[in-house]
């Protein structure tokens, strides 16, 4: 009789448990969950007890510096990158608790978001910042079951958590039989309600729909600080277009852009002067006419020039140097129109009075000449890996800026003083800035000034302690 071997069994390919979702490119955090259930406790309460509903106030900031201490707690492991990326946006922040205006504790709150993504997931290069958009939210998600794993026997085995169970316990054994008691007797009901707090719509809200999303996204947040997402560069030769086949249509604009500025040079630059002589101008045809297609032009240039930078080869001296020529022209250009934009702009501003959008606007604009001036930088070698973050980073420090030089009070005082020498002014705009404003108004004869600070008065309206800020404690009644 014969040995017989037996073939070895088939594995089939559907057999083999397949990779968790996103396992691949971002793996889950090894430990720290304990460390990041608590940190996102601590930010879900603090969302919960400092965040001003109604209006804009310091509770931002409290709560960011609160949200701040709980991640550095929950991650350690800081590099000194993240520890600017946070100050920047408590800084942001703080915004709220200095200024009244709440447009600008708008845009603060929502570029500290941008601050703390930028923080929480290291991200540099622009595929990474396109993912930092989804990181978070996508980390609250994988973050329940991963805590969920990492909190498992911690329950039986550490003390302290078994005496924070025993507190939550005895927290609703108080509150179950206390209410019974109160029910039962009036003078001990008057003692309950002396020390419970009073449970209105308001406390149910915060307890329900801000500590719960907060406390998820906070989770989330430490989920990706302990473990960023990574996406590797493309692995062997980038791909390239011809010299030709980029430099064509880079050329023709260029070539464009440079006619533009001799045969409009007259009224880029003209100014009040030009307006002056041109039959049948005025100041607003003179800044409108042409103003948002400049700024559109300004903006569509960044995509042109990144295209630019992407496609073009670079493997010989040559084409580095018609790369830089080119891109560079393009960009210098621009600038000459950024500059065309800022000079029409202040023109209709010095004619016809400021407001707090025109401020905006030039400040965009001055922000756009800004990036320019780096990619011109970042040309002179070919490398802009630095260039990502830099932008975020100006408009970041634009935007402190604005905040820093108090833009409605800046509005405000502009037109007060436009109004000391034409004696025009328009009460009624004046009456929809913000408590940011009255310095400035009070310079105003009696008559005017009057209504206006009823006006802004009446629309800040009654504020919690939440919604306090330093402006609306030094000014108003």
């Amino acid at each position: 009789m014969s040995d017989h071997i037996a073939p070895p069994p088939v594995v089939s390919r559907y057999q083999v448990p397949a990779p968790p979702l996103f396992d691949s490119f971002w793996p889950r955090p090894e430990n720290g969950a304990p460390r990041a259930l608590l940190a996102a406790l601590i930010t879900g309460v603090a969302a919960a007890v400092f965040l001003p509903l109604e209006s804009p106030g310091i509770g931002w900031t409290l709560f960011g510096l609160c949200a701040a201490a709980a991640l550095l707690f929950a991650v350690r492991d800081v590099r000194i990158g993240q520890v600017l990326w946070v100050v920047t946006g408590l800084l942001l922040l703080s915004v709220c608790a200095l200024r009244s205006a709440e447009w600008l504790a708008a845009l603060c709150v929502l570029t500290s978001v941008v601050a703390a993504a930028l923080a929480i997931s290291r991200a540099r290069a622009v595929r990474e910042l396109v993912l930092m958009a989804v990181a978070v939210p996508i980390a609250a998600c994988r973050a329940l079951p991963w805590t969920a794993r990492g909190m498992r026997g911690r329950v039986r085995g550490s003390r302290a958590l078994r005496m924070v169970l025993s507190v939550l316990v005895a927290l609703l054994l108080l509150l179950i039989f206390g209410a019974l008691f109160a029910g039962a007797d009036e003078n001990f009901a008057r003692i309950a309600d002396a020390v419970v707090p009073e449970l209105d719509f308001e406390t149910f809200f915060r307890a329900t729909f801000v500590f719960a999303p907060f406390t998820l996204l906070a989770l989330g947040a430490a989920f990706t600080a302990l473990r960023p997402p990574t996406l590797e560069a493309p692995s062997g030769e980038r791909r390239t277009l011809r010299g030709a086949e980029w430099a064509v249509p880079i050329g023709v604009l260029v070539a464009l852009f440079a006619l533009f500025i001799v045969v409009q040079a007259a009224s880029l630059f003209g100014g009040p002067a030009h307006v002056r002589d041109s039959a049948g101008m005025t100041f607003s045809s003179y800044a409108r006419n042409g103003f948002w297609q400049l700024t559109l032009v300004t903006i569509l240039t960044l995509p042109v020039i990144a295209a630019a930078a992407r496609w073009a080869p670079r493997r010989t001296r040559a084409e580095r140097n018609l790369l830089r020529g080119l891109a560079g022209a393009l960009a210098v250009l621009t600038l000459v129109i950024v500059g065309s934009a800022l000079a029409r702009m202040w023109s209709y501003q010095d004619a016809y009075g400021y407001t707090v959008l025109r401020l905006l606007v030039m400040t965009c604009e001055i922000w756009l000449g800004v990036v320019y001036a780096m990619i011109i930088a970042a040309g002179v070698r070919l490398r802009a890996h630095w260039l990502p973050t830099a932008v975020l980073g100006t408009a970041m420090g634009a935007l402190l800026v604005l905040a820093g030089l108090n833009p409605e009070g800046a509005v405000a005082e502009a037109n007060v003083s436009r109004f000391e020498q034409t004696g025009k002014v328009d009460p009624e705009y004046l009456a929809e800035l913000s408590a940011d404003a009255l310095p400035a108004i009070a310079r105003l004869p009696a008559d005017i000034k009057g209504s206006v600070v009823l006006d802004i008065n009446a629309n800040a309206g009654e504020m919690s302690w939440r919604s306090w800020n330093l402006t609306d404690q030094l000014n108003r009644p």
